[in-house]
């Protein structure tokens, strides 16, 4: 996901990147990130989040389309880089032949979960935006985040291993 997130700021013509550093991961992008290795990183809020509180790193802005609650200061690039997003977002799938029923009580459990104060300040404290959905609602957002993608995933030449 970061390096996609990196092909989409050059998608937009941004201010061009020294060096596009390959990871196989988050974890050990972040290791280097903090030992000094390499100078920056675009991170999920999520991951990122209590290392920005504990002052290991520092945040220049957010890839969401508006500023963060949980990092009020924190700019949007989008105000700068007009037309940028680039937003990580969590799901759970289930094999496509799930029975109707059992994907209905799945669905009511997982919204009943986010819906709880507790865990839904949680969340947001660590950076996320619970957004309980239905699972026909899940299924079209996924079908529109595809192609919304696609030129990205094109210009980078990635391809599925």
């Amino acid at each position: 996901m970061i390096a996609v997130i990196e092909d989409n700021w050059r998608h937009f013509g941004s201010v061009p990147l020294a060096a596009v550093v390959p990871y196989k991961g988050t974890a050990p992008a972040l290791t280097d990130l903090l030992g000094g290795q390499v100078d920056m990183m675009f991170i999920s809020l999520v991951t990122g989040a209590a290392q920005v509180h504990a002052g290991k790193l520092r945040g220049y802005g957010v890839t969401s389309a508006q500023r963060q609650p949980s990092f009020p200061d924190l700019p949007a690039i989008g105000e700068v880089v007009k037309g940028f997003e680039s937003t990580a977002w969590f799901g759970v799938f289930a094999p496509a032949r799930l029975s109707p029923a059992l994907t209905d009580r799945l669905n009511a459990a997982i919204r009943a979960a986010l819906d709880d104060p507790e865990l839904h300040a949680q969340l947001e404290s660590e950076g996320a935006t619970p957004a309980g959905m239905s699972a026909a609602d899940f299924a079209a957002f996924v079908r529109a985040d595809v192609p919304r993608w696609a030129p990205v995933v094109r210009q980078s030449g990635a391809r599925p291993d």
